[in-house]
């Protein structure tokens, strides 16, 4: 039987949370809920045909472009509106500050922990930066084999000279989506509030995607917590393991 019977017309991306002022306030949204303030107060593009420019010679008129007067903009943009139409956003779900310099940082956090992982582990790739991890409470899932790209909302980020660094995630082997920053080494203060869009999650597949947000009680959301388990190997021999037992489902008995 082909696979492909099987498949939904939709990807069902399922978001979870036990912190009920997150769930009501800071949900998971389709990414074209989020679009940015100054795209929305763009003027509509519009193009119009000039008719004395007939009065001019056809030897002056190069294409066909010469004919129309346009008011154009990025709200026409195919590459912008076709970005904010496929993927879902991640937006702060904590008020978040920042005191930066040259040799550290201090920082404060109304919601959630802020971690750091040491230089050594990126060797000489971006000396210039401080690292800091944003630990997201949200939890995913989806019941099938998508991958998403993960990537900065920068559209919406002009006030911030912080980098995300992007990736891709499996959320059919991992549930967790920690955002990295990257923080320039020199002394100044930011802030980051609750409700600003960090990140885009897009499905790699030209499938809609289907959104629901879960509120768990505490102990349901440690329940789906998902860990890399008693390995050496990580997260690398958890997807080792699930492929082999995916395999076994299909091995009949041969003892019947």
């Amino acid at each position: 039987m082909f696979s492909f019977f099987h498949r939904t017309s939709k990807i069902h991306l399922d978001c979870f949370i036990n912190n009920r002022y997150v769930y009501e306030n800071v949900p998971i949204v389709h990414s074209y809920k989020t679009y940015p303030d100054w795209w929305l107060d763009l003027p509509n593009s519009v193009r119009t045909f000039d008719y004395n420019i007939l009065d001019k010679q056809n030897t002056e008129l190069n294409s066909i472009n010469d004919y129309i007067q346009k008011d154009n903009n990025m709200k026409n943009c195919y590459g912008f509106r076709e970005f904010y139409k496929r993927g879902s956003t991640i937006e702060s779900w904590s008020d978040l500050r920042f005191k930066v310099g040259l040799v550290g940082y201090k920082f404060f956090s109304s919601n959630s922990p802020v971690t750091e992982h040491p230089e050594s582990q990126r060797g000489k790739g971006f000396n210039n930066f401080h690292h800091a991890k944003l630990a997201n409470p949200w939890l995913f899932r989806v019941k099938e084999d998508v991958k998403f790209l993960f990537m900065a909302a920068t559209w919406n980020m002009e006030n911030y000279d912080f980098v995300i660094p992007p990736g891709v995630l499996n959320f059919n082997l991992v549930n967790v989506a920690h955002i990295n920053i990257l923080i320039p080494k020199k002394s100044y203060e930011f802030e980051i509030p609750a409700g600003q869009p960090l990140v885009h999650i897009i499905p790699l597949s030209d499938r809609k995607l289907k959104i629901t947000n879960h509120l768990l009680t505490e102990e349901e959301y440690v329940k789906m917590i998902t860990v890399v388990g008693p390995s050496f190997y990580g997260w690398r021999r958890k997807f080792d393991l699930m492929t082999r037992n995916k395999k076994r489902e299909n091995i009949k008995c041969p003892f019947h």
